[in-house]
This record gives structure tokens, sequence and C-alpha cells, in this order.
């Protein structure tokens, strides 16, 4: 086998298959005018051949997951090509790649994992809670998950005071789905929005519920795509008319933010 008379290096053959067809399989090298020589030698056994085909493809194409390593996954055949689908906790084309994910579950005052911080500048912060809250026909039973959560206590703040939690970590650039459940239940809730903040840039505004939303908790979800300079604002606007109105608790439970799409 060779091309313009230079010889490659023969593929060899010398096992003795018995009286049964045995399928031989050779990946050949790109070569100009490549000319095959199958030649055989006498020895003690007949020598025979049949079927011999040659296709413009690697031999083991029909199992595109041969030689593929999916590491922390499993490699899946996606029609003539390969997928590695990820085990939880793991991303990238062959699931190599950590996957960045915080939690706060408020169920420990000091969460190390919780990427949200009470923000500095807004009127007042979330009160940890389990159980009722103390304002009768506002707020949830209890939390979500576990015991603990958050909510903002708006008996003595003012209409239109605001409540934030903000992220206090550097992200890396890309897109991150954010997870949470909330509750929003009374006659003066005021709103709940999603912002992201860029640096000094103004704030961009991603989501927004106003008013009383349910009962019971619901779950939000939102993908954002992020710079690493980014910062995620989730705040709270205390409603009702005058401070005396003050069936408009907000709770919040169980934050997850992902590094990857919501889908």
């Amino acid at each position: 086998m060779g091309d313009s008379g230079t010889t490659a290096t023969p593929y060899v053959f010398d096992t003795n298959t018995g009286n049964s067809w045995v399928q031989a399989e050779i990946d050949l090298p790109s070569m100009e005018n490549m000319k095959i020589i199958f030649e055989g030698v006498n020895g003690e056994q007949e020598l025979a051949v049949d079927n011999i085909r040659i296709s413009p493809q690697l031999c083991d194409v029909g199992n595109p997951c041969t030689g593929i390593d999916c590491n922390n996954g499993q490699c899946v055949e996606d029609n003539e090509s390969f997928q590695c689908q990820c085990d939880a906790g793991w991303s990238g084309d062959f699931c190599d790649i950590v996957v960045v994910t915080y939690t706060c579950d408020f169920e420990t005052v000091d969460e190390s994992n919780c990427a949200f911080i009470e923000s500095s500048n807004d009127d007042f912060d979330f009160t940890r809670n389990s159980g009722l809250t103390p304002t009768s026909l506002t707020g949830p039973v209890g939390a979500k998950t576990g015991n603990f959560y958050k909510y903002t206590e708006i008996s003595g703040q003012l209409t239109g005071d605001v409540a934030s939690l903000e992220t206090s970590v550097s992200f890396n650039a890309g897109t991150y789905c954010l997870r949470f459940w909330a509750s929003m239940y009374g006659k003066d809730v005021g709103s709940l929005s999603i912002l992201t903040k860029d640096g000094t840039s103004p704030e961009t505004l991603k989501r927004v519920f106003n008013g009383q939303q349910s009962s019971n908790w619901f779950l939000i979800t939102e993908q954002l795509t992020l710079t690493s300079s980014d910062m995620i604002i989730i705040r709270t606007v205390r409603g009702g008319k005058n401070s005396n109105q003050e069936r408009g608790d907000i709770a919040l439970d169980n934050i997850v933010l992902t590094e990857g799409s919501c889908a």
C-alpha cells in the first residue's frame, strides 16, 4: 500500500481462523493515488477473502463513543456524532468543568456557600425566621424547605422602603440560572424585583412581581447573562398606602444560583 512508489508499513494477518470467517478492519492513512495490494503467502492452511469494502470514514464510525472519555458523565450517540451527558455538578463538552453553584437555604446564620448578603444601600434588612411571621394574614406559615427562611417585616417601615439582598462574589462571565421560592401573601404586599448591575452602570430590571401573588410559596426561575463585574439584586419594596397597613410581608427561601442555563 502506498503512493508514488512509496510502500507503507503492511498490515499482517497470520492467525489461524479455523473454518470460520473473521471480519478484519483497517483504518487507512490519507494518501493521494493510493494503491491497496492483498498479498497471500502459502502456508499450511488455505487463505480466502470476501466482501472487501472501502468507505470514506473510520472503521469505528458506527460507534462514535469509542475512545471518548466523558470523565464525569456518560457518552451517548447523537446521529453520527456523540454527546457527553454530564453527572450533576459537572459541565463542558467532556464533563470536566465543575458547575459553580451557590445556595442560600438560611438554615444557619452564616452560610459559606451563599452568594447573597444584605445590601447596605437600602432602608432595612430581611429577618431570618421560622414558622409564622408576627403579623396575621400575611407571610408564609413556615419555610419552604428546612426550618428557616428570610422575610421583610414591614411593621415599623414606611411605604416605599426597600430591603434588598445582593451578590458578594465575582462571577465567571457567562449564563447563570437563578431559582428561589417566594411568598407574597397579604393585601398590602408591595413588589419583588430581580435586577443586575454592572459596576457603576445603571441597574437593569430583569423581572418584577407586584402585589399579592399567592397564599403559598411559588417558584421563581430567571436565566441571567452575567459579566465578571455584574451583581445580582433581589429587591423588595414595602407596600400599603400608609405605615398602618402592615399585611405585606415578602419571604424568600432556598435561593440557588447555578452556572449554566435553566433548561
